[in-house]
């Protein structure tokens, strides 16, 4: 099973970052008998730009052929497209708002505790600005 997920580095930590087509990069994390056998981590070519990129994202992400998705948090165009091309999309809460550790949603998706979602989750901009991006101390 292949999981993508939108990410952010804090030393050699990934944490889930809660603006998926804004985040740093996205993780591609490679499962085999329910552990990790690879980690590819790509930086997000388009983070910077502000229209258009939802769809070069889109993309990039369906090239790697995912079969899952976790997120906090995906618009509507994204969560569509996903799941028109047969992806799963599973929201990992996000109690605290805080950015949980890519190892805790992986284990969540094992236990079973992430549950597939049928419709999008939007975080709202003013909580996951920029400055509050440069605040958590996040690449």
């Amino acid at each position: 099973m292949k999981i993508a997920t939108s990410v952010a580095k804090r030393g050699k930590d990934l944490l889930l970052f809660p603006h998926f087509g804004r985040a740093p990069y996205f993780a591609f994390v490679e499962l085999k008998e329910g552990k990790i056998e690879s980690i590819e981590v790509l930086e997000n070519p388009l983070k910077e730009h502000e229209h258009g990129r939802g769809r070069g994202i889109i993309e990039m992400i369906l090239s790697k052929k995912p079969d899952s998705i976790i997120a906090l948090g995906m618009g509507r165009r994204a969560f569509d497209h996903f799941r028109e091309n047969g992806i799963k999309v599973y929201f990992y809460p996000n109690i605290d708002d805080k950015m949980p550790l890519l190892q805790e949603a992986i284990d969540a998706l094992l236990r079973g505790e992430l549950k597939e979602a049928s419709e999008p989750f939007e975080i709202e901009d003013d909580e996951h600005s920029h400055e509050s991006h440069h605040r958590r101390n996040v690449a």
